[in-house]
C-alpha cells in the first residue's frame, strides 16, 4: 500500500516539475535577442583640452592662466621665446593670443599673436624649437637678416667709399641691399623703435634699440609700420623697402651699431653661417 503511494506521489511530482520546464523554456523562446550592434554602452571619456586662447588684459602670464592653461606651459613657452619676444613690454592690452598644444595635451605646438597690425604664428619643430611663419629660429639669441630673401649688396660697409652723388670720399657706415620698392624688410632681434621719422636725407627711417647697446638702422624705406615706443620681436616687419631720401635709386641702406659704433654687418652675418 505505502508502495503504491509513493508512486502516485512521484508521478505528480514529475508532471508538475515538466509543466514547469515547459513554462521557462516557452518564456525563453519569446525572448527577444538584441543583436551586439545594438547594445550602446554608456562611457565617460574625458575629453582633453589642447587650444587656450584669449585677449591681454593686464600681463601675458596672467591672461594665459585665465584661458587655462597651466603654469608649466606658460614658463616653457615663455622661456623657449624670452630671446626673441618681450613677453612683458612687448605684448599690450587688447592684443589676442591663442596655445595649441598637442594631441596628447603635454606639449607647446603653436603659439598666435596677434596685434592690431601683426600675427605671429610660433610653431614647434620636432626638438621643440619655435620658428616664426618665415622659418626664422625664435628660440635662439641670434640675429638674423633684415632681409628674407638674398638681394645683391650694391654699396659695402667701407671707410673710404666715393659717395656717388657728392663723389668725394665719404665714409659709409651701413650696407645697401638692393631691393625693388615695397620689399618686406624685419627687424633683425628683438627690441624697441627708439625712432620712426622721415629725415630729408634717410628718407622714411627707424631705428631699433637692442639689448647689449646694440642698435640697427633701416633707411630710404617707403613705409615704416611701427612707431616710436613699440616693442617688436624678433622676426617682425617694421615696414617696406622704398627710394625716398637722397638715394640713386631703391634700396634698403641698414645699419648695425654697438655702443654707437657702426659695424660691417656682412662680417656679423658671416659668423652666424
Amino acid at each position: 500500500m505505502k508502495s503504491k503511494y509513493f508512486t502516485f506521489i512521484f508521478i505528480n511530482l514529475f508532471i508538475l516539475m515538466s509543466g514547469f520546464y515547459f513554462i521557462y523554456n516557452s518564456s525563453k523562446t519569446n525572448q527577444k535577442v538584441i543583436p551586439v550592434s545594438q547594445i550602446h554602452l554608456t562611457t565617460h571619456v574625458k575629453k582633453i583640452e589642447r587650444v587656450f586662447s584669449g585677449e591681454i588684459t593686464t600681463s601675458f602670464f596672467s591672461s594665459a592662466l585665465n584661458s587655462g592653461l597651466s603654469v608649466e606651459h606658460i614658463l616653457t613657452l615663455t622661456e623657449s621665446l624670452k630671446y626673441s619676444i618681450n613677453f612683458v613690454r612687448g605684448i599690450r592690452h587688447g592684443d589676442k593670443f591663442k596655445v595649441i598644444l598637442n594631441n596628447e595635451a603635454t606639449k607647446i605646438d603653436t603659439l598666435i599673436l596677434q596685434s592690431s597690425n601683426q600675427i605671429l604664428i610660433a610653431k614647434t619643430d620636432i626638438n621643440g624649437v619655435f620658428h616664426d611663419q618665415n622659418g626664422v629660429n625664435l628660440s635662439n639669441n641670434d640675429t638674423i637678416s633684415p632681409l628674407k630673401k638674398h638681394y645683391a649688396v650694391s654699396s659695402h660697409f667701407s671707410n673710404h667709399r666715393t659717395h656717388p652723388i657728392l663723389k668725394r670720399i665719404q665714409p659709409h657706415l651701413g650696407t645697401d641691399f638692393k631691393t625693388p620698392i615695397g620689399t618686406p624688410t624685419y627687424a633683425i632681434n628683438k627690441g624697441i623703435i627708439i625712432t620712426s621719422t622721415f629725415h630729408p636725407l634717410a628718407g622714411n627711417y627707424i631705428v631699433i634699440q637692442h639689448a647689449n647697446s646694440i642698435k640697427t638702422r633701416y633707411l630710404h624705406l617707403n613705409n615704416r609700420m611701427v612707431n616710436k615706443g613699440d616693442i617688436v620681436y624678433k622676426g617682425q616687419k617694421i615696414g617696406l623697402t622704398g627710394n625716398t631720401g637722397r638715394t640713386t635709386g631703391p634700396h634698403l641702406h641698414f645699419e648695425y651699431l654697438k655702443d654707437n659704433i657702426p659695424i660691417n654687418f656682412e662680417k656679423i652675418q658671416k659668423k652666424s653661417i
